[in-house]
């Protein structure tokens, strides 16, 4: 009898801390997931038509006598990054959309979830995700090395579900082909790049490429 009500006592001591940590997930959950940037930046749908205005631009920067740098906008960044990235899940994402919030770049999109592998890490809440989620990641771009950048995924979450930081290199190593490269980091996708792009700078809604003038 005493047994009973000691584990009756203790299921109610861990629903009493459930709810606690429910109720003020707001304070500890960025801290331990890592959540995506706010919800208040202005999100752009990605096209395929934006893949080839970001290229015509960028290749002024290879030209004799071209620009020093250009500017591209949220839109044809985020074309660029989903045309060329290295990745076996980029190529079944639906209604894929990109937006700047400082010097993070924001991605959203559905995604086909047997492109990540088994998902079993995520743990018992695994078992609540559809085939088909949406996916959000936060991260910023950095040129790893001539012809080589990579986007640095930061926070990501899957549905309503935040992934730990410590388990998204696992996914994106599943998801990519990042082991290609050398020097990528393990919680980034890697994209090509011209290797006359020597800098990227983000800020203000737009990105900047730099080139290189050695």
């Amino acid at each position: 009898m005493f047994g009973c009500l000691r584990r009756i006592g203790c299921l109610a001591l861990l629903l009493l801390i459930a709810a606690a940590l429910w109720l003020t997930r707001d304070r500890w959950k960025a801290r331990v997931f890592g959540e995506p940037a706010g919800t208040s930046v202005a999100w752009h749908k990605v096209t395929s038509d934006r893949s080839e205005q970001a290229r015509a631009s960028v290749e002024t920067l290879g030209r004799k006598g071209g620009p020093a740098f250009v500017n591209l906008s949220a839109e044809e960044l985020g074309a660029l990054l989903l045309a060329s990235a290295g990745s076996r899940a980029l190529s079944s994402i639906s209604d894929p959309e990109v937006a700047i919030s400082g010097d993070r770049i924001l991605l959203r999109a559905t995604i086909q979830l047997d492109d990540l592998g088994q998902v079993g890490d995520l743990g018992p809440l695994a078992a609540v995700l559809k085939k088909r989620e949406p996916f959000e990641a936060s991260g910023t771009l950095d040129i790893v090395n001539p012809g080589l950048a990579e986007y640095r995924v930061e926070t990501a979450r899957i549905g309503d579900l935040p992934i730990p930081r410590a388990m998204i290199p696992k996914l994106l190593a599943r998801a990519s082909k990042a082991e290609r490269y050398q020097g990528v980091a393990p919680n980034a996708i890697p994209f090509e790049v011209p290797a006359y792009v020597a800098d990227v700078r983000v800020a203000r809604g737009r990105v900047t490429l730099y080139k290189n003038v050695q």
